[in-house]
């Protein structure tokens, strides 16, 4: 069975699309601008439209490009910085300064680079340097004992300036060796005081 459509009932679906489909084209609009703080690019900050997954990020020089209705409303986030909403009417250039955010998390420098606190999945003991001048030592090594949890410092054998075995919660290597690693300063510098 063939169904017929009738011609008219043809160009009013035609005008019907062509209609909504210049709409949609009027209302969108190509917004430029720079992302920056107080007078400094702000390289890879995020652009988008709210409400949306469409958007954009900075580039080096903390410019973007981003094609966007009238009516939208553009969220500018960075790390570290409190986010702005901007809507877009008939803007066509759009430059944003964004604020340092106070509200900074705890940051602990790892052996391996930095995180925030919260996003650390081990443990992490600190040693203060007050607590190191109290004691008499010679050695780092000697300095940790006892001071830091989880950290077993024992001589070798009572001999003077003999060496000393680290074990950091325990031998956990099956073929690797059992020392710590050493970063001092992000130098590695061994894997022991012996």
């Amino acid at each position: 069975m063939i169904l017929q459509v009738p011609p008219n009932l043809r160009r009013v679906c035609f005008l019907a699309i062509l209609i909504f489909s210049s709409i949609t084209i009027a209302n969108a609009q190509t917004v430029k601008g720079t992302v920056s703080s107080e007078g400094e690019p702000l390289p890879g900050a995020s652009v988008s439209i709210k409400g949306s997954s469409k958007g954009t990020s900075t580039d080096f020089d903390g410019n973007y490009t981003i094609n966007v209705n009238s009516g939208a409303t553009l969220v500018f986030s960075y790390v570290g910085f409190s986010s702005k909403e901007v809507v877009v009417g008939n803007q066509l250039t759009i430059n944003l300064s964004l604020d340092p955010d106070n509200q900074l998390d705890e940051i602990v420098v790892i052996g391996y680079g930095t995180q925030r606190k919260s996003d650390l999945t081990g443990s992490v003991s600190t040693v203060k340097a007050e607590s190191i001048t109290q004691n008499p030592v010679s050695r780092v090594d000697q300095a940790l004992q006892g001071r830091a949890s989880g950290v077993q410092v024992t001589q070798v054998s009572g001999a003077p300036g003999a060496g000393t075995v680290i074990r950091v919660r325990g031998g956990n290597s099956i073929t690797g060796s059992n020392e710590p690693l050493w970063v001092i300063d992000g130098i590695v510098v061994g894997t022991s005081f012996n």
